[in-house]
């Protein structure tokens, strides 16, 4: 595997672009952030964040820097944000969660805890399965553990492997929603209201076609149900918390999966939406902070 350094890769508008830094894998060159380097990683904590679908690192923008405690590594999935795919074939919940224990591996990182929001909650989850008693916690902010309900669970993903199969709908996506009202428009559809910074940034993440298209092709090959036999064997402590306002996964489907959880712990916040850690970092990071003094 070879690391690439960031500055002169990570584009200058990326917010906390000096923790960036570039992983070439066999299937993937990965793009992540990290306030520390690999031979100071001993001296503190490790803990992981995943975004999730359609999202990258940005949406951890104000998080990652309030972790001064701990050592901090987010990541941008396969075919997101700078995340290049070498394959379209790999971006299913398993396929995923090995890809990156194969990179926390080859990075010698062995997470205290993992921090997931939406698709990305329900990876922590799988990887948490696969790195086994070395998880201590994780974190779901407003996770999606569940497949659309009836026709929409049916059609959803037949539509998503048509897309995913059209070669230039990326770029015609790209190019319908460029202007920041219409990605103002996209934003409220989760039930969250971001600042012009926080638009901004997403007007410039979906103006990258190869984003778009990595988006179509994870979500063409998502299935909630992989996770599920495996929850039983999770023996970590599991925070959840959702968004009252959360108009993408509704609160009910974390409380769940809290109720599925050997040591689990569910907090809905009212007044908040999907996006909430974007809303108001300082509250969601408060509630990270106080779950990882109680379960230590």
């Amino acid at each position: 595997m070879n690391t690439i350094t960031a500055q002169n890769h990570a584009d200058e508008w990326l917010p906390n672009n000096k923790m960036s830094y570039f992983l070439e894998t066999e299937h993937h060159i990965w793009h992540l952030q990290a306030n520390f380097r690999i031979e100071h990683l001993k001296t503190k904590k490790t803990i992981l964040f995943i975004h999730g679908l359609g999202s990258s690192v940005i949406t951890w923008r104000d998080i990652l820097p309030k972790y001064s405690d701990y050592n901090v590594i987010a990541l941008d999935l396969p075919g997101h944000g700078l995340t290049r795919l070498k394959s379209s074939f790999r971006s299913s919940i398993s396929v995923i969660s090995d890809d990156i224990k194969k990179v926390l591996l080859s990075q010698k990182i062995s997470p205290y805890g993992i921090v997931g929001h939406s698709s990305g909650a329900a990876i922590a989850l799988n990887l948490a399965f696969l790195l086994g008693d070395s998880v201590s916690f994780v974190v779901s902010i407003n996770g999606s553990f569940e497949n659309f309900d009836g026709l929409a669970g049916v059609f959803f993903p037949i539509f998503a492997k048509l897309l995913a199969s059209t070669p230039l709908f990326g770029q015609v996506f790209s190019k319908i929603n460029k202007s920041n009202s219409q990605i103002k428009k996209l934003l409220e559809i989760t039930g969250s209201t971001l600042d012009k910074k926080g638009i901004d940034l997403y007007s410039k993440l979906i103006a990258n076609p190869d984003h778009v298209s990595g988006t179509i092709s994870m979500m063409a090959q998502w299935n909630h149900e992989e996770l599920l036999p495996k929850i039983k064997h999770l023996s970590m402590n599991c925070l959840f918390i959702s968004g009252e306002n959360d108009r993408i996964v509704h609160p009910d489907v974390s409380f769940r999966m809290y109720n599925r959880m050997k040591k689990s712990k569910f907090i809905k916040i009212e007044h908040l939406g999907h996006l909430m850690h974007e809303e108001n970092p300082k509250l969601i990071y408060e509630q990270i902070i106080n779950f990882i003094k109680e379960v230590s």
